[in-house]
């Protein structure tokens, strides 16, 4: 839907190019990875406790932890 619009605006004479194509891109980069960061902590506050319990109990340290526990769920 925003993509229309911009089209839109460039048909009534507005031009976007003064931006150029690396900041577009990395704007666009940076914007796709706010729900992609969201997610991601959003998994890993849902891990179970005693999965995270029973790691530390085996003697692991927490990057242990979450190499073997958290990030495969």
């Amino acid at each position: 839907l925003l993509a229309i619009a911009s089209l839109t605006l460039r048909w009534f004479g507005f031009d976007f190019s003064a931006f150029g194509f690396l900041p577009a891109m990395l704007a666009l980069a940076l914007y796709s990875m706010l729900p992609v960061l969201r997610n991601t902590i959003t998994g890993l506050n849902g891990v179970d406790p005693a999965l995270l319990e029973a790691a530390q109990g085996v003697g692991m340290t927490p990057r242990q932890s979450l190499f073997t526990v958290e990030l495969p769920l």
